[in-house]
């Protein structure tokens, strides 16, 4: 297959509030009222650890059955420690992002405790998500500049 480009656009008009275009699907982002939103959405940050969560159970499942085991279920819960003080702009502040992310699964299924050994090593290695956040990826900054 290769690569392939995957996009999404944006828009906010001056607030914290984003409206976000997906292939055919919308959805908002906003900040919390303490990091100046009005708290009406997820915050970037709560979306980000949710697409761990939905890449680890898509391609958890996708495995499963490559594996030949049945996946009855597959909860997963994604807890990330982040320092604000850097998003804020304080002095001195550590870096602005996640000093851990721990990802805990629940799973019912009925492979053996070799499988399933298997099935998270393989998970680790082919989850989009989690390869990009265990691993540097290059980005670009383009920037048009549209005054008024």
């Amino acid at each position: 297959m290769g690569d392939h480009i995957i996009s999404v656009s944006a828009q906010s008009h001056g607030t914290t509030l984003t409206h976000v275009t997906a292939r055919q699907h919308t959805f908002q982002i906003d900040e919390p009222e303490f990091f100046g939103g009005r708290d009406l959405a997820p915050s970037p940050v709560d979306y980000l650890l949710g697409s761990v969560a939905g890449c680890v159970t898509a391609i958890g499942c996708l495995i499963a059955k490559e594996q030949g085991f049945t996946m009855h279920q597959l909860d997963t819960k994604v807890d990330g420690r982040i320092n604000s003080a850097c998003f804020l702009g304080l002095p001195d502040a550590a870096r602005s992002w996640f000093q851990e992310i721990t990802v805990s699964l629940e799973i019912d299924c009925d492979a053996t405790e070799e499988q399933l050994q298997a099935w998270k090593d393989q998970l680790a290695v082919r989850c989009p998500v989690l390869d990009g956040l265990l691993h540097p990826t290059e980005l670009k900054i383009e920037c048009k500049r549209n005054c008024q």
